[in-house]
């Protein structure tokens, strides 16, 4: 693709590249398209590692041209949340708690797990880390993006659910922010969830906030 449209008027080109695949092409797709001249728009993670980020970042000084997407910052209310609290609304802010489970994983043994996801199970393709890249950074870039507090040092702490399938994980991380405050960010990928409807008397809300 990218051969065939570098020979191509700089008009009739593709504004940009849209890179979504899984975590461990991030790097070598991101570098060949700015290599080339082509703006790139990547999914999070950046990359899977800190050397490759930094190789990345050093084309990216000489370049420009690259984005790293999160999604959930372009939702209404996190936007909306972003302005109370950057605007006092909430008051100083002593402590951040973000949590994102997910539950996609807990059926592993039946039906849940399939190739089109298995790679996110592999360390080889999703990060050493696994779901502390994959869907902790989501929890990291809220709380930052929110606040507009980064965070400073980390001291973290990874549950496995069994050795034979060390890729379920609920990892925790606190977190000391860089003005004083403190984080606590949880992101299990194996949280079995259960249908409003499964709990007796319980009517489930019209609106959730």
């Amino acid at each position: 693709m990218v051969a065939k449209e570098s020979v191509l008027p700089p008009d009739k080109r593709i504004d940009f590249v849209s890179i979504v695949t899984p975590n461990v092409y991030h790097f070598e797709a991101a570098k060949l398209c700015l290599e080339a001249g082509f703006h790139v728009v990547c999914d999070k993670p950046m990359t899977c590692s800190l050397a490759e980020a930094k190789a990345l970042k050093s084309i990216v000084d000489k370049i420009q041209g690259f984005c790293a997407n999160h999604t959930y910052t372009g939702y209404p209310m996190v936007k909306q949340a972003r302005f109370l609290v950057q605007a006092g609304c909430a008051g100083k802010i002593n402590k951040i708690v973000v949590e994102y489970p997910q539950g996609w994983l807990s059926g592993f043994l039946g039906s849940g797990v399939t190739a089109a996801t298995m790679w996110r199970t592999d360390p080889q393709k999703a990060g050493v880390s696994l779901c502390m890249g994959d869907i902790g950074i989501h929890a990291e870039n809220l709380g930052r993006y929110i606040t507009g507090l980064e965070i400073e040092n980390v001291c973290a702490d990874i549950l496995i659910l069994s050795p034979a399938i060390n890729w379920m994980m609920m990892p925790i991380s606190w977190c000391a922010i860089r003005t004083g405050s403190r984080g606590d960010y949880r992101f299990p990928n194996f949280y079995r969830r259960r249908k409003w409807t499964q709990y007796p008397g319980f009517t489930a809300p019209k609106r959730a906030y």
